[in-house]
């Protein structure tokens, strides 16, 4: 297992890179999510910014249908400005990790009935301070229009 310094700097460039999505979170779980030391610089944090970044790719991944998010659990380790953690959507289980300093960050929702996983990449145009909006929400399902 990577160093937890070299796997986050590989991840954000990984995130930049990498055009198949299930590899790049491939490598989260791989390098960061199975790490405990990881875990153990997390701490808890609840984010309205990143709870209406995931709100917005959601309308779009579910076609503008209202988007209902429950048992959202959202942590974050300042050192890496990384927030990662979980929420539901609809029926689907959601992992998701983002790199405030970015804007940039992944979105994975897995259906438990149909085993269906949709990923995708979150992006957005004003990266903090200003995280109003808007937000490019990228679907390999479709072409981007960025």
């Amino acid at each position: 297992m990577k160093k937890i310094d070299d796997a986050v700097r590989e991840l954000r460039k990984v995130l930049v890179d990498e055009e198949d999505f299930s590899e790049i979170m491939c490598f989260y779980f791989d390098h960061l999510n199975q790490n405990r030391a990881f875990h153990k610089m997390s701490r808890p944090k609840q984010s309205k910014e990143l709870m209406d970044i995931i709100k917005h790719a959601a309308g779009k991944l579910f076609r503008g249908k209202r988007v209902i998010m429950a048992a959202t659990k959202f942590y974050f380790i300042k050192k890496y400005n990384l927030y990662h953690g979980l929420c539901h959507i609809h029926d689907m289980s959601g992992i998701v990790f983002y790199f405030k300093d970015m804007g940039k960050g992944m979105l994975t929702l897995g259906d438990h009935k149909t085993k269906y996983t949709q990923f995708c990449r979150l992006t957005t145009l004003n990266p903090p301070p200003d995280i109003e909006g808007p937000y490019v929400v990228h679907n390999p399902a479709e072409p981007a229009t960025d």
